[in-house]
């Protein structure tokens, strides 16, 4: 419209300007909302009410700038150690703290939270954890906690058996680490290695972890290195390749000489000892598994059950077959149920009774064998089922949230619609009236200025007669 028109068309103006308000609010209250973050993330990052005092004090943690640091110190050596209990109530301490810092406070608290949670073996509560710890980090572009936690959350995924989202995640964490040259990325690289193993594909499997190797070799990381390199025995171990298996488990012992790392060589001893029965030498074989089973008592250590599978299993081959029940039975008496050689154990013992003529009791044994082979996978399905059941709650949730949400916004909007059409039914009235009254007074005028002119008229009239009323 130009200003010509604008100026013709004065009593509108008032109008259009309503109009384009009341659209204008109109458009705003569609726009969608940026919401803030879930009950999930909330039920991490909420402060308990406790007396932060208190708990600093009983985990002798001194009050200061640097107080959370220390505690989360203090929980980082108690997940280390085992001692889950006490981890705990270190982490309610460090809510409590964290909720009154800035957000790396409670991002470093929301991580720590998910590991303690995965070391518990609750996957689906440490996946919620570090998909809190995700978003922390995302909203304020931390680019390592992206990774670091796309990375846990990947783990938790394929735990949980979705390897497709937990590649997706796993390659995103790569995918930043690289951008970054970030010396952690070998952990990436090794999951992604774990994640291929799970599904078979050893081919690409090995292609990821000689990838870590590199890096861990290149960030100075032996431990790592040797770690690695156990976890590819196995595989080659599984293939029947034992010559690489010996030549890795070899290199992997060499590093594990600290004392800090002596559990894992009583491992690397067990590699050894399944090679070399695998090749039909059973002196190196009963060899490793002694120099295992001695080195484990010179240093107080606890017999893993890997080792006391292969040395029952020489044993079983050497005609020992009471000597194996016993060692079977001792090891099973103290196994943890999430073991991942439980199952091995009992189908070993079985065997060994059998060896014995214990039918009965072998069957028995066996029986145990599939049972627990039928419970470990019905709770990974109950695990799988019910975080897919959480996770289609909070679907639901949220498409019920956006529908309310929408609804609201199409209340307003309609709103926002019926008044405009009132107020424009109230102007166009208003101009109307306006009008009306503009041409009755117009009216009004002309028959004021008529009888003006007939008054002048009739006056003059009357002055001329009274004029002439004198001359005669």
């Amino acid at each position: 419209m130009t200003a010509k028109n604008i100026e013709n068309r004065g009593g509108f103006i008032g109008l259009s300007a309503a109009m384009v308000s009341v659209l204008t609010l109109a458009l705003a209250l569609q726009a969608p909302s940026v919401r803030a973050a879930g009950a999930v993330c909330d039920r991490f990052e909420r402060a308990p009410t406790i007396d932060t005092a208190r708990c600093l004090r009983e985990f002798e943690v001194e009050a200061g700038a640097d107080a959370i640091e220390r505690l989360h110190a203090s929980i980082d050596e108690r997940i280390k150690a085992g001692d889950f209990e006490r981890a705990r109530a270190a982490m309610t301490c460090a809510r409590a703290l964290a909720a009154r810092g800035d957000w790396r406070d409670r991002y470093e608290t929301v991580r720590r939270d998910g590991v303690l949670e995965y070391r518990l073996e609750r996957v689906p509560e440490a996946l919620d954890a570090f998909e809190c710890a995700l978003g922390i980090a995302e909203r304020n572009a931390y680019r390592p906690g992206i990774a670091k936690q796309s990375k846990n959350i990947g783990a938790a995924l394929m735990r949980l058996g979705d390897f497709r989202g937990a590649q997706t995640v796993l390659e995103r964490s790569l995918a930043i680490q690289r951008a970054d040259r970030s010396p952690e990325i070998g952990s990436v690289l090794n999951n992604l290695g774990d994640l291929y193993r799970e599904q078979g594909d050893h081919k690409n499997a090995l292609r990821y972890y000689d990838e870590a190797i590199e890096n861990y070799r290149r960030a100075g990381d032996d431990i790592e290195v040797a770690h690695t390199m156990e976890t590819i025995s196995v595989m080659a171990l599984d293939r029947g390749d034992t010559r690489t298996a010996i030549a890795l488990l070899t290199r992997a012992m060499s590093e594990f000489r600290h004392e800090g790392q002596r559990p894992y060589r009583l491992r690397a001893y067990a590699g050894l000892a399944r090679a070399a029965t695998i090749d039909g030498d059973l002196d190196a074989a009963r060899r490793w598994s002694g120099d295992g089973l001695a080195f484990a008592a010179e240093h107080g250590l606890a017999i893993p059950s890997v080792l006391q599978l292969q040395t029952a299993r020489i044993e079983r081959a050497d005609g020992q077959a009471p000597a194996a029940i016993q060692r079977l039975s001792e090891a099973l008496r103290d196994l943890p149920a999430a073991d991942p050689h439980r199952i091995a154990l009992l189908e070993e013992r079985a065997l060994a009774l059998a060896d014995v003529g214990a039918q009965t009791e072998a069957i028995a044994a066996m029986r145990e064998a599939k049972d627990a082979e039928r419970r470990d996978a019905q709770s990974r399905f109950d695990r799988q089922i019910a975080w897919q059941r959480s996770r289609l709650e909070a679907a639901e949730r949220e498409r019920k949230i956006a529908t309310l949400e929408h609804e609201s916004r199409q209340r307003r909007l309609w709103t926002g619609v019926v008044a405009l059409i009132a107020l424009a039914i109230a102007l166009g009235v208003g101009l109307l009236s306006l009008r009306r009254n503009q041409r009755a007074r117009e009216r009004a005028a002309a028959q004021q200025a008529r009888y003006e002119e007939a008054l002048q008229r009739y006056r003059s009239e009357a002055e001329a007669l009274r004029i002439d009323r004198r001359l005669l």
